[in-house]
C-alpha cells in the first residue's frame, strides 16, 4: 500500500466495521470481520503516519460502543473494535 504524491495529506479518519450477528464463532466469518474492521485501519494507519506526522496531521479511528462491552452475537465485532482502540 502507498499514498500518491499529493500536494498535503492532513488527516486519515478510519470508521469501517461490520458486524455478522450470530456468525462470528465460525473461523471464516471471524476472519471476515477482522479483515474489514481491523486489518485495514493497522495497514492504513502505518502507512499514513509517517506523512501525517510530517505535516501536524492525526488519525482518527471510530470504534464502537461494542469496543467496551461484550455482546455473544457479534464477539468478533466487538474484538475487533477493542483492537481499533488500541491504536487511539
Amino acid at each position: 500500500m502507498s499514498i500518491g504524491v499529493r500536494p498535503r495529506r492532513e488527516l486519515l479518519v478510519y470508521a469501517a466495521g461490520i458486524a455478522r450477528r450470530n456468525a462470528e464463532f465460525y473461523e471464516d466469518t471471524f476472519a471476515e470481520v477482522l479483515d474489514v474492521t481491523l486489518t485495514p485501519q493497522m495497514r492504513l494507519a502505518r502507512v499514513a503516519r509517517p506523512l501525517l506526522a510530517r505535516q501536524g496531521g492525526a488519525i482518527i479511528n471510530i470504534a464502537s460502543m461494542l469496543s467496551h462491552l461484550a455482546d455473544a452475537s457479534v464477539s468478533a465485532h466487538c474484538a475487533s473494535k477493542t483492537g481499533v482502540l488500541a491504536y487511539a
